[in-house]
């Protein structure tokens, strides 16, 4: 259930009539730890930001804050349907440039969406960063050299993140997705990394055994001994995907 999933879901105009209590108070009931005043303060910045940006999105998404990604062992500060395309949006709360690490934190993170979470499998995903501090500021809509449905992390300040959003809805073709059918997306990967991380184990280049490396929810939703070999392959095999990219540049 998506519940478990995302600490606050709604649909993008329950989002934008949402008082900041009522957004405040299901986060912090539903978060795993101790609420601290700057991660309070955060979700304030976010919440604000989103409200300014999406009116003219209304009646067209959902949205969703603190969004688990298990294999990473992380949350996404917000995941928006609208439309045809999955953003993955990631907040520097107080920050006015945009690093590097920021960059290839946002990008994990649509890359994990898009490679292990199996309604993302065939929608575009587009990586966004916030840098809430910045002003005039918005990056190029552009794929990678891979081609593979997600785009190139996008930079954007806070008042143009509605452009950025247009932009990417302009840029990117797809079937409209359901959020009620996208929320039911279980942990699969992509048959192609399936088939690359079994010959990695056939040949012996990367053979774990068991499900040593799972966390103990995953180990609980894959209970075949087996399977959890193959998914702490996966996982291997996408790390050393993610250690090869090149040329990621700090627009």
């Amino acid at each position: 259930m998506v519940a478990r999933r995302a600490y606050f879901s709604a649909s993008i105009e329950e989002l934008l009539s949402a008082s900041t209590e009522e957004v405040l108070g299901s986060l912090t009931r539903d978060s795993e730890f101790s609420v601290e005043p700057t991660q309070r303060d955060a979700w304030i910045q976010q919440l604000a930001v989103l409200q300014e940006a999406l009116p003219g999105f209304k009646g067209r998404g959902r949205a969703y804050f603190e969004f688990v990604v298990p294999r990473l062992g992380k949350r996404i500060d917000v995941v928006l349907l609208i439309d045809h395309v999955l953003f993955v949006v990631e907040f520097k709360v107080g920050e006015k440039n945009f690093t590097r690490s920021g960059l290839e934190q946002v990008w994990d993170y649509a890359l994990d969406l898009k490679n292990f979470h199996e309604t993302s499998h065939a929608v575009a995903v587009a990586p966004v960063l916030v840098a809430t501090r910045a002003r005039g500021k918005l990056g190029a809509v552009a794929t990678t050299q891979h081609n593979d449905g997600v785009l190139c992390p996008i930079t954007v300040s806070p008042e143009c993140l509605a452009l950025c959003i247009g932009q990417v809805l302009l840029f990117c073709t797809g079937d409209k997705i359901d959020p009620l059918e996208w929320e039911q997306g279980r942990y699969k990967p992509t048959p192609t990394i399936v088939e690359a991380a079994k010959h990695l184990r056939s040949s012996g280049r990367l053979a774990p055994r068991g499900g040593r490396g799972l966390d103990v929810a995953t180990q609980a939703l894959i209970e075949d001994e087996a399977e959890q070999a193959l998914v702490v392959t996966v996982r291997a095999l996408v790390g050393q995907m993610f250690t090869r990219r090149q040329n990621l540049r700090v627009l």
